[in-house]
């Protein structure tokens, strides 16, 4: 609406220039021109003023958390594993947890990721390769491959990668 008040004040001039233009004696085609030019005006700004309110209901189209959400819910998980899943990402942080359910490799780089952030117990850590060894063939049925890798990961730094390269691997149960 403010966008339509702004429009109006602007054709102040334009007004003043049809009317003077009539005074001298206008034809009445450029009347109707004259009207229908103010009224598309308007139809344009109302338009402009919808499409803008409509922009700011409806948040952004894509969102990285949603989408994962929405991935989530279409995977059979329980709601404690969505929940764990959920809160592993937004501990790392995560700008894309959609990764971790892109491959093995991604989920256990960043579990292991985690592990470096979080220094577990033993049996906590058991814990947490028993979550994995259940969740991975849920989220990754028909892959057999192994699921350890040293490649970098949205998960770890280029820099964090080197470091897991030159460290041993721990013992898988």
């Amino acid at each position: 609406m403010n966008f339509e008040l702004s429009i109006l004040a602007q054709l102040d001039d334009v007004l003043f220039g049809i009317r003077e233009r009539f005074q001298k004696g206008g034809s009445w085609f450029g009347l109707v021109l004259a009207a229908l030019a103010i009224v598309g005006v308007f139809v344009v700004a109302h338009a402009l003023t919808k499409r803008q309110q409509r922009a700011q209901l409806n948040p952004r189209a894509f969102d990285p958390e949603s989408v994962f959400l929405q991935l989530l819910e279409k995977l059979p998980l329980t709601d404690r594993q969505r929940k764990t899943l959920v809160s592993f990402a937004a501990d790392l942080e995560m700008e894309q947890p959609a990764v971790l359910l892109l491959s093995p490799h991604m989920l256990n780089r960043c579990a292991q990721r985690w592990r470096e952030r979080h220094p577990l117990s033993e049996a906590n850590d058991r814990s947490l390769a028993e979550f994995l060894a259940v969740v991975s063939p849920i989220l990754f049925p028909s892959t057999g491959e192994s699921t350890r890798s040293d490649a970098p990961t949205p998960c770890s730094s280029p820099a964090t990668a080197v470091d897991s390269a030159a460290r041993p691997a721990p013992a898988e149960p």
